[in-house]
């Protein structure tokens, strides 16, 4: 039944995020130089690459937090992506500020979610392999933010007011 509904909220959270793309607002500005855009681009897509690999067989105890973070950390992703709405974009641009709702508890919500599912996907699968794309994943979040920070700030001067007081992750 979890690995039903984990496979559920992650084609749930793929549909809503194919929608908002396609609704999505015009960029009021946006990051040109090719480094900050494939490292954008690796740190949203990459982590499909955990849910190819093949599955490990885990004890009841493993597969119950593998499920659980999958269906917690998609589940919350899908909830900050509804709430960012049209304002979604995978590459570092900016369409509106938004600090309400889940990005009030943290800056970056919506990857927050994402990698507690793929560390969920990753403990099904327990392998080398599976670690080295969640590194990568986790380490080009991370400059995505840093970029995505910046065009923030800089279309938007109350951005650095509220990243004071809002933690990143």
């Amino acid at each position: 039944a979890l690995s039903v509904a984990s496979l559920i909220a992650r084609f749930g959270f793929a549909a809503m995020l194919t929608m908002l793309m396609i609704i999505r607002r015009t960029p009021i500005k946006k990051h040109q130089g090719f480094a900050k855009r494939a490292i954008a681009f690796f740190g949203c897509y990459v982590g499909i690459g955990a849910q190819v690999l093949p599955t490990q067989p885990s004890t009841p105890s493993l597969a119950v937090l593998s499920g659980f973070l999958v269906i917690f950390g998609m589940g919350f992703a899908a909830f900050s992506l509804f709430y960012l709405g049209r304002s979604i974009s995978i590459m570092p641009e900016s369409r509106k500020l938004v600090t309400g709702g889940p990005y009030s508890l943290v800056r970056h919500p919506l990857y927050v979610g994402e990698q507690l599912a793929v560390v969920g996907i990753a403990l099904q699968c327990r392998s080398v392999w599976v670690l080295a794309i969640l590194t990568l994943q986790f380490g080009c979040q991370l400059y995505r933010m840093i970029y995505e920070e910046e065009i923030l700030a800089d279309t938007f001067p109350e951005y650095t007011e509220y990243a004071q007081h809002t933690a990143r992750l």
